[in-house]
């Protein structure tokens, strides 16, 4: 149930608060700098970010 709370509730602001660290995660990139105004994502936001790009792996890497 998290999960689909995590990705449904409020579909632009968690595009802009978890998209780009997503996308750089899964690129290998370290840092993610934030312009502001930007959403700042929660705790659990992160977690799934962290949870979810382990388990994908890297881009253009085999599934894991």
């Amino acid at each position: 149930m998290p999960l689909i709370v995590f990705m449904t509730r409020n579909l632009q602001t968690h595009q802009l608060a978890v998209g780009k660290r997503f996308v750089a995660k899964r690129l290998g990139l370290a840092e993610v700098h934030v312009r502001t105004p930007a959403a700042t994502p929660t705790p659990f936001q992160l977690r799934e970010v962290a949870r979810i790009g382990d388990w994908l792996g890297p881009l253009g890497g085999e599934r894991r």
